[in-house]
């Protein structure tokens, strides 16, 4: 197979716990994944597969934490909880400090609401 990795449809099927392969085949092609056919069976390649189910953990640890999203993914991949604590510990967010701004002051030097 050319170092490629093939799930069929059936497989795909146990994977996203559905109960019948034609919901799997349309899960497939609402995610854009190509279903093959080698000789009598329908497969897809296991790499768009995997790619396919996690791309939503993948955008919320993109949001959540932007450029250093991918050691996230590491830690949640590998289930290493110590590596995601000490990532949470490097990373944690700045206290908030609440702002010296003083609005009336402001509106009085641009002379907002006087004539």
């Amino acid at each position: 197979m050319n170092g490629i990795t093939y799930l069929t449809i059936k497989d795909v099927a146990e994977k996203l716990k559905l109960k019948s392969v034609d919901s799997a085949a349309r899960w497939c092609s609402k995610q854009k994944i190509e279903i093959l056919f080698l000789g009598n069976r329908r497969v897809v390649p296991e790499f768009a597969f995997i790619l396919a189910y996690e791309q939503p953990l993948i955008n919320q640890l993109k949001f959540k934490y932007g450029n250093n999203w991918f050691a996230y993914y590491e830690a949640y991949k590998n289930q290493d909880v110590k590596m995601y604590s000490e990532l949470e510990k490097k990373n944690m967010p700045m206290v908030f400090k609440p702002s010296r701004f003083d609005a009336d002051a402001f509106l009085n030097d641009i002379k907002y609401g006087k004539s």
